[in-house]
């Protein structure tokens, strides 16, 4: 983990997810390079400057815990300029029990009793898909 924090493991994972152009391909150290059109590109990832532009970014999510708890509440995913929260449905009735606790201990009535208005309106939700019913293959 600790190697994705330098500017090389950030220029490798952005390679991996195609976020940079075309042919990119690193030269090591934080720099990428890539041919457009007529023009070759040349960039340095700053360390600092990258981790502290998302950290800013994931920051934005929940600078409360009351904050948190509405992100909790959420049975979709959440964005916030280029990060995303993904949230499962499978995960939600447990985070929707985390974030009644939350909004308890910061003494949210009013949150709280939406999140057990939430919890008892739902009713019966299908996490997965069932399995196919079919019979035998064969004619």
């Amino acid at each position: 983990m600790a190697r994705a924090m330098t500017p090389g493991g950030f220029v490798t994972a952005a390679l991996r997810d195609n976020l940079f152009p075309g042919e990119a391909r690193s030269l090591g150290r934080g720099w990428v390079t890539w041919v457009a059109d007529d023009l070759e590109y040349r960039v340095v990832v700053d360390h600092a400057a990258a981790l502290q532009s998302l950290g800013r970014d994931v920051l934005s999510f929940a600078r409360s815990r009351r904050e948190l708890a509405l992100v909790m509440m959420s049975s979709a995913e959440i964005r916030h300029g280029n990060v995303v929260a993904r949230l499962t449905a499978g995960d939600w009735p447990g985070r929707l029990a985390q974030a009644l606790v939350i909004a308890t201990d910061v003494d949210d009535r009013q949150l709280a009793d939406t999140i057990r208005t939430l919890t008892r309106s739902q009713g019966v939700r299908t996490v997965g898909t069932p399995r196919p019913r079919h019979g035998p293959d064969v004619a």
